[in-house]
Parts: C-alpha cells; structure tokens; sequence
C-alpha cells in the first residue's frame, strides 16, 4: 500500500520545465515555501531547461515523459497524461494548494476534481491574446488568429475567477487585469514582484570588481526578439548612435527563429549596422552571466505588455546599469533609482539620447548609480528578506489545516 504523507504540500503545474519567467518565479516561490517547512511538487513536461532537479533544489520534480504537441488531439492526449500524473500525486502525497501557471497546464489541472475541492493560486504572467495580437501585425490578423485570441482572454478570464487568488507582479499587471479582463477583485489580487537571491547578488559584485572594461562600450539585450519587446526599435537606436559617430556594440541573444520570424536580420542589413550589432542563440544562465561580465550597459527597448521584466533585476545585480522605455512595469523598477534610466517615450529617437546621456556621465556619477541600483536591490528585491510576503500566497485566510 502506498504510503500517504501528511507534510503541508503545494504543487505546481506548468506547461513545460523551459529556461524563462515561469520557472524563474516558481523557483523563488518554492524557495520560500521549502524555507518554511512546506514540500513542494512540480509537474510539467520537458522542455529546454535539463536537469530540473538541479534547478529546483530539495523540490520533487515531475516530468511528465512525452513531447508538447499543439494540434487539438495532441491537447486532449496532453490533458489525459497530466489527470493521470495529478491523480497519481494526490494519492501519494497530502496536497493542499495546486499553484498554477500558464493557461492550458492550469486547465489540465482542474480538470482533476480533487483540485475543485483545495485552494487554488494562479500567477498572471501576461495577457496572451494581446501578445499573440502583438505578433499578428507582423503574420497577419485572420478570422483564425481573432478566435483564436478572444478563445486565450476568455480562457485566462476563467481561470481568475476559479481561483482563490491571483498574483501579479507590478502595477502594470494590475491594471491590464482591471482593463483588459474586468477583473478587479481586490481579495483575490496580490502583488509580488520577482526577486533576486541574496548569494547572487554578492557573487555577482565581487566579479563586477574584476571586470575589464572594453575598447567600445558594450550594450546587451536578452529576451525573445518578437515586436512586443522592441528589438526593431532598438536597432533603429543604435543607427541613431552611428550617425552621432557614437563607438558602442550591441550583443542581441534570443532564440534565433524570432529574428527569422519578424525579420530582425533584414532589418540590420538595411539600417547598415555591419559589425555594430551581433546576434546571438538564446542562453543559458551561465552564458548569460558571462554577458553580463562584459556588458556596460543592459538596454530594455519593449514597447508594450512588459508585466515585470525579471531581465532588469539580474542586470542591475550584477551591478550593469539599465537604460529602458516607458513600457509596462519598466518605470515601476528603473525610475526610482534614477528618472533618467527610462526613456522619454517609448521611440527610438528616445532611447538613443538615454544611452547616449549614460555615456557622457562621468565615473563618480557613473558610480553613484551604481550605489543606488545595488541599494535599489537591497531595499525592495532581495528574495531571502521577502520570504514572508511570498508565504502571505499560500497562508493566511488561505491555509486549510
């Protein structure tokens, strides 16, 4: 007979163990949780993140054996695998909170009836609809691609409403959740921002002391190059600067199909970037660190629907200061520390005086920044320190004994 242990327990259900935001911010929730006392699950199907259980240490990872596919059997067969698995989960363990994530794992799991009868969180990460619509002006908005998007809103309309709270990550998010799906339920909203762990951030510093400076100043952008984030928008930048006879390179490292896709390539050819602009394969962690080791300044060039940008954090706690436009949650984390860290508007005329205005500071000034980022971090976003709001998810008047 198996045995049942009785251990507070969460599980989380996401759509696939994939490097990026999902897994990020379940990492940080399950830190809290472990810290705590709680045993955490985690169940998705595999994707390009290997060895989960080395990123998410003391948690028992669930991988569920089979390929995502995205044809409508392919999602029932999907579906069918992860009741399976839940249900298999529910008999071995004493659950009582199911987290859930991005919108089809979040329905294969309430498919389940036992998690009708246990609380339920849900992360609103963004508005898919409007991110597929962002990517639609570019493929084009057939009659598919409308159903389609109202079929995503409607669905992550559901999903708030059958939850017992719903976290958010920034102002922006809330209001896009007030505006866009009319959902405003105080109660059930809670704001948590991403955060950035305590030994990272000292790790980092202490390499950024030994870091060499490079002939030309180096500019960095990480993220999944589709039109929402901007990419355009920042080549266009950077031929501004060649025109000023500004010296500077810029290092673009996301999955490669997306430059493909929204043609970030014949966009360089045409504006005449030639060795200005490298473009680089999507990273891992330890590359990224290793960009970051060579970077003097991150640029964050999104033009909408930014709900967070965990990107920000880690450049500024690695001490590399960050320059972005006045997209979504950009400003709630950048302008506190310096105003002029955000861009006038969201263009590229805009962007290029904010890099250049970076450029011309002198290194006291250049230091002084550097103080208030790492302060900046300290103060509002060191994951250890905030502990206790992420346990405010899964406790209180949510905590069944």
């Amino acid at each position: 007979m198996k045995e049942r242990t009785e251990n507070k327990t969460v599980l989380f259900t996401i759509d696939l163990y994939h490097i990026g935001g999902v897994t990020t911010f379940v990492s940080q929730y399950a830190q809290a949780l472990l810290h705590n006392g709680y045993r955490v699950i985690i169940l998705g199907m595999p994707g390009n993140l290997e060895n989960p259980e080395l990123f998410f240490p003391g948690c028992t990872t669930i991988i569920i054996p089979k390929k995502i596919e995205y044809s409508f059997f392919a999602r029932i067969k999907n579906s069918i695998k992860y009741i399976y698995h839940i249900h298999k989960l529910f008999n071995l363990f004493n659950i009582q909170i199911v987290h859930l994530s991005t919108t089809w794992s979040a329905f294969y799991t309430l498919l389940y009836w036992k998690t009708w009868k246990i609380k339920k969180v849900i992360t609103f990460y963004g508005a898919y609809d409007l991110e597929m619509k962002s990517q639609d002006k570019f493929s084009g908005n057939s009659m598919l691609s409308r159903i389609t998007q109202w079929g995503r809103k409607h669905a992550q309309k559901i999903l708030f409403h059958l939850c017992d709270k719903t976290v958010i990550f920034s102002d922006y998010s809330a209001m896009l959740l007030r505006r866009h799906f009319g959902f405003s339920d105080a109660g059930k909203i809670m704001k948590l921002p991403g955060y950035i762990s305590t030994s990272k951030l000292h790790g980092i510093i202490k390499r950024k002391q030994v870091r060499k400076s490079l002939d030309a100043p180096s500019l960095l952008f990480i993220g999944r190059a589709e039109p929402r984030k901007g990419v355009g928008l920042l080549l266009k930048a950077c031929q501004l600067l060649s025109l000023k006879r500004m010296s500077y390179h810029l290092r673009l490292a996301s999955p490669v199909e997306y430059f493909s896709w929204y043609g970030m390539f014949q966009k360089y050819e045409r504006l005449n970037l030639l060795t200005k602009v490298h473009f680089l394969h999507a990273v891992t962690d330890e590359q990224k660190e290793e960009l970051f080791s060579q970077t003097d300044l991150f640029i964050i060039p999104s033009v909408d629907l930014e709900t967070f940008g965990m990107v920000i954090l880690e450049s500024l706690a690695q001490g590399i200061p960050v320059v972005g436009t006045p997209a979504g949650a950009i400003t709630e984390i950048l302008h506190d520390i310096h105003p002029k860290l955000v861009a006038d508007s969201i263009s590229s005329e805009a962007l290029a005086d904010r890099i250049q205005w970076f450029f011309h500071l002198s290194n006291r000034q250049k230091t002084g920044l550097s103080k208030r980022r790492i302060q900046h971090i300290q103060k509002h976003f060191l994951l250890e320190k905030n502990y206790h709001k992420i346990m405010k998810i899964y406790e209180s008047n949510l905590w069944i004994d």
